[in-house]
Order: C-alpha cells, then sequence, then structure tokens
C-alpha cells in the first residue's frame, strides 16, 4: 500500500503564514521598575542558621529518623499560633 501526500498536507513555506512567522520578544521598558527577589527568614531559621554545622547535620539526622519512622507529627495548634501571629498574612 502507498500513501502519496498532496501538496494540502504540506505545510506552507510563505514567511506570512502565521506559523512560520518568527515571533521576537516585546520590547523593553525604562518605566517599569526592575523586580527584585526578595527572603525573609523567621527568628527560628536565623537561630538555626547560627547552629554550628554538626549541630544542624545532627538536628536534620534526628528529624529525617523520625519522619521514615512515621513518629514525627507536628503539632497542629502551634502551626495554627504561628500562621496567626505573622503579620504579613
Amino acid at each position: 500500500m502507498e500513501i502519496e501526500r498532496s501538496s494540502a498536507a504540506r505545510p506552507p513555506h510563505s514567511p506570512a503564514h502565521p506559523d512560520t512567522t518568527p515571533t521576537s520578544p516585546p520590547p523593553a521598558r525604562d518605566d517599569v521598575p526592575e523586580r527584585r527577589d526578595r527572603i525573609e527568614l523567621s527568628g527560628a531559621a536565623r537561630d538555626a542558621a547560627q547552629l554550628p554545622e554538626d549541630a544542624r547535620a545532627a538536628r536534620i539526622a534526628a528529624l529525617r529518623a523520625q519522619v521514615e519512622a512515621g513518629t514525627y507529627h507536628a503539632d497542629p495548634n502551634a502551626i495554627a499560633r504561628s500562621l496567626l501571629a505573622r503579620e504579613d498574612l
């Protein structure tokens, strides 16, 4: 069995065709301020960052072991209190 491809099935080669017209990025605007990424650490995160590397590694290992063993349980009330205490919500 032979299948002959008709010219109607071929995509157009004209640059005016919308599927083949190259697009360019929009021009840069000078009136739009540059956006910067920003991160804010909680007090607990700042404290953890100050711990010696071996203490941090031990804490992470202990938490990982609890999660893997299924014995880590987050306190939903403490999480709710923490969320409600945030001023940026």
